[in-house]
């Protein structure tokens, strides 16, 4: 994953504040992901948007060195 983001910029209370909103996101997803009454179409539109918290959510880690965040 690229990103110009650098190791500091994960360090500021915005991006703990929106990391904190993006975990509540990432749980609501999860929530409604096991709702059986969805159509496939719309558990492959939750599935993606779960895809792409973690994505964000992984940023910081990748920026770190500890470890290369997959962009699968």
């Amino acid at each position: 994953m690229i990103t110009s983001m650098q190791r500091e910029d994960f360090t500021t209370l915005a991006w703990k504040r929106f990391t904190d909103d993006l975990s509540l996101r990432l749980a609501d997803l999860r929530v409604r992901n096991d709702n059986p009454a969805h159509t496939s179409d719309q558990t492959a539109l939750i599935r993606g948007q779960i895809k792409e918290v973690k994505r964000i959510l992984d940023l910081a880690r990748a920026s770190s060195g500890k470890g290369e965040v997959a962009d699968d």
